[in-house]
């Protein structure tokens, strides 16, 4: 460049547009564009121009300004940032997933309130040729002596597992401290109100603490260590002559079930053991299965198999065991799968040496140390294995998500400018993408300004917002590219805002599409979708926002390296001489539109193929609408080779009756004036083709089955009532299987009756449901038939309440369902209207 051109260069870049500057450049630019058109495009052609002079003039401001656009955009995103620190994350399915008013969402919160589950479920499943081989059962008894030899912080299987007699242990620690709670449901009502205040029904309990190993009265907590536990006692261990004893009275007689008192002392006396179900309980615990052959084996396990037929769950073996193999005369000749299962005490104050004997428990059967017989497979599931493998999910993702997000900015860095030192915008595109980070904080602080949830959902905006905030850069850069060799020798503020009159109308009508789009979604009734979709709607809006003011400041400081000559990366000045390489002026990507694909798309039979294609690809995609088939299933979310995912393969191949576990719940209703109601429940249960008619089990069936057998009437009175169902619920080997059942307030073995069922349930089981269209249409009849039954009196809830925690994933497919082509069809309308409005000229 000559000295006359430097001049007239240095002043075209020292020149500031005037008001009459630009509007003479628009009209100019306007006569050229002015086409006949109909009022609908007059319309669009309006919009369109009023928002370009906005863009000219927006753009044309923060490249003057460049320094104080950036502090200010800055000082915006900290401003709103601070947000963070109302951080809430939501973990409860209930409320991620239900929509606030559903029946589900209720049921699920009042069964939390009044029914809590005691007992955390560890389960494994066996698979052989063969698992009644002697080699495969002493291999199973030395992974169950492996696991009742785990422990955490001091704390063994024995002290850790689930016990019939826990709860007397836990009623003795805190029956100083401890209120009567109406809605306080034991596994063990038996024991409920023994060993309370002196006031609150039976006076002196001295006889108690006399028989036991400690002085619980005098008891210090300095006594109480790992090594040295004063409730470490089994029941069979203690004598109880005597405790229920009235010291006050002359004959000695018992103060609460009289002559019964001998049978309820041998219920107490019952052995303390852990809760366990495997194939090992046909044998004593010593058993050498080496001494045995198979055929014995074989005939001892069918024996047992036949016996317990008809017996409940807790005690048949069939269900244990799956593919059986029998000859031509009915012998068994072998079992392909079996099940063990684990119950370990759910004590929330021990939650932390749960969750590690849990994780010892899958170290010990998945990686054992122990020689696998040949053929064997091992399958197992904890109460923490979802969370965990969902976890592990995540965190295996993070990296390929990061080299993910890394090799677009460097795409973006090679791509934005050309390659030669002056004209790359290598550190640009990498500053630009700050504009993502500063989305995410502005648009997360807003959320949590405002009380939103953040969800399992959402970590996946900032790749939402990172395709958006990459294709806005490329539309800006690219219109300054476009930009004639005179535009180009404008000024910078000018030169800018040229690129924004045409690139702002772009991604206008994209971020507003984008917008519109998850506006809509954000009327969903699904909490965690609705908290998504206003995250994903606001950091849309800031991420134009800082597109338009960040990202636009930094152009104009790249555009002035170029404009001197700086080298893109050290900023160092190139000589006066230098010019760019010739191969990197070469656009190849729009050499191959102009030179190849432009030409080849408008000849004639390439239009037709065109056509054609289009056409079978239409009608293809319409039949496969057409077969859509909406579904979900959490284990999706996991990886193929995850330990729960392989134990719901086997669980589904060698158990595919399992279907769902579930319950009705029921208040403080009056079963006597409820009887036509309950049983009217019970047949409309077992005819439900979505229940399994052979597992629903209530108690107040079997009561009534029990009176029937006693020849005795059903009671009418409250006293007489009571006395009946104490007799059951106790002195029955029937009616105590019942006791986790039932909720009691009071005591069941109050010789007065005072006691009252606040509240019981009625347990049944799904067949298995293959797809979500099934699970909606349970889920339906189930809260149909709910709802049909109303019960007599002032009691809360009216209606029983039929509830299981799978419930709340069906009712998200029930809402998914509905919405979908609703709002599918509301956003393309929305997306349609918004396009012809703004992309018409």
């Amino acid at each position: 460049m000559d000295i006359e051109g430097k001049v007239n260069h240095v002043e075209t870049l020292n020149h500031r547009w005037t008001a009459v500057d630009y509007k003479e450049f628009v009209m100019n630019s306007r006569k050229k564009k002015r086409v006949n058109s109909n009022c609908f495009r007059k319309v669009t052609h309006f919009v369109t121009n009023c928002l370009e002079d906005v863009f000219f003039r927006l753009g044309y401001q923060f490249a003057y300004r460049p320094w104080w656009t950036i502090f200010t955009a800055l000082v915006f995103c900290g401003i709103l940032g601070s947000g963070l620190l109302n951080w809430r994350e939501e973990t409860d399915d209930v409320n991620l997933w239900t929509t606030e008013n559903s029946q589900v969402r209720k049921s699920a919160k009042w069964v939390a309130q009044h029914f809590t589950d005691d007992i955390r479920y560890e389960t494994m499943i066996i698979e052989a040729d063969n698992v009644l081989r002697p080699d495969v059962l002493k291999f199973i008894q030395q992974v169950d002596t492996s696991i009742k030899n785990i422990s955490v912080q001091g704390l063994g299987w024995n002290k850790l597992c689930a016990k019939p007699g826990a709860k007397l242990k836990e009623l003795l620690h805190h029956r100083k401290r401890r209120d009567v709670d109406e809605f306080d449901l034991s596994t063990d009502g038996l024991f409920d109100g023994v060993f309370s205040d002196m006031e609150v029904i039976y006076g002196d309990i001295a006889n108690l603490t006399e028989v036991l190993p400690y002085d619980f009265e005098t008891l210090d907590s300095t006594q109480v260590s790992i090594d040295n536990d004063p409730f470490d006692f089994d029941l069979e261990d203690i004598d109880f002559t005597g405790v229920f004893e009235d010291k006050n009275s002359e004959n000695n007689s018992s103060s609460l079930l009289g002559d019964r008192t001998e049978e309820l002392l041998d219920l107490l006396a019952m052995p303390d053991k852990c809760l366990t179900r495997s194939i090992l309980e046909v044998w004593d615990e010593n058993v050498d299965f080496s001494d045995l052959s198979e055929r014995q084996i074989l005939m001892m396990v069918d024996q047992k198999v036949n016996e317990s037929k008809y017996a409940d769950e807790m005690e048949s073996l069939s269900v244990l065991l799956s593919g059986f193999n029998r000859d031509k005369n009915g012998y068994l000749q072998g079992v392909k799968t079996t099940v063990m299962s684990w119950f370990l005490s759910n004590d929330k104050e021990n939650t932390s040496i749960l969750d590690q004997w849990e994780l010892d428990f899958i170290e010990h059967t998945l990686n054992t140390n122990l020689t696998v017989p040949p053929g064997v497979s091992i399958h197992v599931l904890t109460t923490r294995s979802y969370d965990d493998a969902l976890a592990e999910t995540l965190s295996s993702n993070f990296g390929l998500l990061t080299a993910g997000f890394s090799l677009i900015i460097v795409y973006v860095g090679l791509t934005m400018g050309r390659l030669n030192s002056v004209e790359q915008r290598f550190l640009l595109a990498v500053a630009g993408v700050t504009v993502v980070g500063q989305a995410i904080l502005s648009s997360y602080g807003i959320c949590f300004f405002v009380g939103l949830m953040y969800g399992p959902v959402h970590p996946v905006l900032p790749f939402l917002l990172l395709g958006i905030g990459v294709d806005d850069m490329f539309v800006i850069i690219q219109a300054l590219d476009n930009l004639t060799p005179e535009q180009r020798r404008l000024p910078i503020p000018e030169r800018i805002g040229l690129a924004m009159r045409h690139a702002g109308v772009s991604i206008t009508v994209t971020s507003l599409t984008d917008v519109v789009a998850f506006g809509i979604g954000a009327t969903t009734g699904m909490p965690a979708l609705r908290s998504f979709c206003i995250y994903a709607t606001t950091g849309i809006l800031l991420l134009f926002i800082f597109v338009m003011t960040f990202f636009v400041a930094l152009i104009a400081i790249d555009e002035s390296r170029q404009d001197q000559r700086r080298d893109g990366c050290f900023f160092y000045r190139q000589p006066d001489s230098w010019k760019p390489s010739a191969l990197s002026q070469k656009e190849l990507l729009r050499l191959f539109f102009e030179k190849f694909y432009g030409p080849l798309l408008m000849k004639t039979p390439t239009k037709i193929f065109v056509i054609i294609l289009t056409l079978i690809f239409t009608g293809v995609n319409t039949w496969g609408v057409l077969q859509l088939k909406q579904d979900f299933d959490p284990n999706w979310y996991l990886r193929d080779g995850s330990h729960p995912t392989s134990f719901y393969k086997s669980l589904m191949e060698h158990f595919p009756d399992s279907g769902e576990r579930s319950a009705v719940y029921f208040g403080p209703i009056d079963y006597m004036t409820e009887r036509e109601p309950l049983s009217s429940l019970l047949i409309r249960l077992r005819e439900n083709p979505f229940v399994k008619n052979s597992s629903v089990v209530f108690w107040h069936e079997n009561f009534e089955r029990w009176l029937e057998s006693k020849q005795v009437a059903y009671p009418s009175e409250d006293v007489e009532f009571k006395k009946l169902v104490q007799e059951f619920l106790l002195f029955t080997k029937d009616g105590r299987q019942y006791l986790h059942d039932v909720k009691i307030n009071g005591s069941i073995i109050d010789k007065n009756f005072n006691f009252t069922i606040n509240g019981s349930r009625m347990r049944f089981q799904h067949p298995t449901l293959v797809d979500a269209s099934e699970k909606n249409l349970a889920i339906e009849s189930l809260l149909s038939l709910e709802n049909s039954i109303e019960f007599y009196g002032n009691i809360t809830p009216r209606t029983p309440v039929i509830y299981t925690e799978r419930y709340v994933e069906w009712e998200a497919n029930k809402v998914i369902t509905e919405e979908l082509i609703r709002n599918l069809g509301l956003t393309l309308l929305a997306v349609l209207i918004v396009t012809l409005v703004m992309s018409q000229s």
